[in-house]
């Protein structure tokens, strides 16, 4: 079956080359491969050491995850039934896409979006409890759910291939078909977190999502990404906010009570350990929410400054 993926980027030649070069020893290679270029300086050059591997390459000026997203999809070649999207900061283990390619000959009718599995993923909180996971309503019980504050619970790693309510958009194939009727929310700009579950909330409607345990990778994120962590606290924060409130399956109230346990949690386990990152997440946390209360849920849209 052919196959394609779609790698926004921007500024990380070093992180795309690490890609590609744990793409290029895979059994199977895509039959098309889009790098979308938002980067200030072209990483065209990177492009070029790899001349074995079928890419495209696309810059897009001024960038954006959602933006870069679409121009991979409008690249796409006509005759493609699936295609991935996957962060530049991936690394792909061995056998990976070969793994992926053996469930889709068994499975491929069967599900519309399928998930790798991402073999170091770690809880987004190291300091919670189960029961403060719970009471927060952070974490559910059930890999790959997503619960009423519109929290989703990690599913990987995976030990199985696992059916779930939401995808990690950074190392996920979809059919092409999805794309007809259901796009990602141009809302989402600069650090479009969370726009895969929001994505997810709607494709979930119509199609089943499932995790391939043994389609391997891993998710070497960079402290350059990490930065910024009051921005991306608030930014998180308010992200799921707007997304529980345009859909009616989540509750804005026990979205806020959710943000409100994890900025706290996260703001008071800085403090502590004098970790001024993670204190910093936690009053983004809590900055969002207080601006919720303040000046109403209803105005999110104007409130996320990215």
């Amino acid at each position: 079956m052919k196959f394609a993926i779609i790698v926004p980027t921007k500024d990380r030649p070093e992180e795309l080359r690490r890609f590609l070069k744990s793409l290029e020893i895979q059994e199977v290679i895509p039959d098309q491969i889009i790098i979308v270029d938002g980067s200030d300086n072209s990483i065209r050059a990177v492009i070029d050491e790899f001349e074995g591997l079928p890419i495209d390459y696309i810059p897009v000026r001024p960038p954006g995850l959602v933006k870069q997203r679409h121009a991979g999809i409008n690249a796409l070649q006509a005759d493609m039934p699936v295609f991935g999207f996957f962060d530049d900061d991936i690394v792909l283990e061995p056998g990976a896409m070969k793994a992926m390619s053996t469930y889709w000959e068994q499975h491929f009718e069967d599900y519309g979006g399928f998930g790798m599995n991402i073999i170091n993923a770690s809880e987004c909180i190291q300091q919670g409890h189960d029961w403060f996971m719970r009471l927060f309503m952070i974490r559910g019980r059930r890999p790959g759910s997503v619960l009423k504050s519109c929290r989703g619970t990690p599913y990987c790693p995976a030990d199985k291939d696992r059916e779930t309510q939401w995808l990690c958009g950074g190392a996920t194939f979809w059919k092409r078909e999805i794309f007809k009727q259901i796009n990602f929310d141009p809302w989402f700009k600069g650090w479009a977190i969370s726009d895969d579950l929001e994505f997810c909330s709607r494709v979930n409607r119509l199609h089943k999502l499932v995790v391939v345990a043994d389609a391997k990778v891993q998710h070497l994120e960079t402290e350059t990404r990490r930065g910024r962590h009051f921005s991306r606290g608030y930014i998180a924060t308010m992200n799921t906010l707007r997304i529980s409130r345009i859909h009616a399956q989540y509750s804005l109230a026990c979205a806020a009570w959710s943000w409100f346990g994890q900025g706290m949690a996260r703001m008071t386990h800085g403090v502590l350990t004098l970790n001024a990152g993670e204190a910093l997440l936690g009053a983004g946390h809590l900055a969002a929410v207080g601006a919720g209360l303040t000046r109403g849920f209803h105005s999110v849209d104007t409130q996320v400054k990215q």
